[in-house]
């Protein structure tokens, strides 16, 4: 779980570009959950909602592509991830690729209140 100070360290950084690619991290995690007919889900479709809430009290016109950008690039690359540790055939990478995941979208879900 992220703890306060290191959401405070990811937000000094751009909090438009961190809430965007936790946007796409939590859409490739919530797609691969649907997909996968996960019964315990990690992710829920308004956590998604809720970072994309963040993302659109920050957009202007000037930057919503890199938004754009910056979503769909995390999305493929959380996929990827979710993908190698579905479907790899190297117990010991699959395994690396579902922790790292996981502390992906900890960190994205530590960013927001519930």
């Amino acid at each position: 779980m992220t703890t306060p100070s290191q959401a405070a360290t990811a937000m000094s950084e751009d909090p438009l570009r961190l809430f965007a690619t936790c946007s796409g991290r939590l859409s490739a995690h919530w797609e691969h959950q649907w997909l996968a007919q996960d019964l315990e889900p990690q992710i829920e479709q308004s956590q998604r909602d809720q970072m994309n809430a963040l993302i659109y009290t920050l957009l202007s016109d000037e930057t919503a592509s890199d938004v754009l950008n910056w979503r769909i690039n995390a999305k493929h690359a959380h996929a990827r991830l979710l993908s190698q540790a579905s479907f790899s055939f190297d117990a010991e990478a699959a395994e690396w690729a579902l922790k790292r995941a996981q502390e992906e979208v900890e960190s994205c879900l530590g960013l927001m209140l519930n």
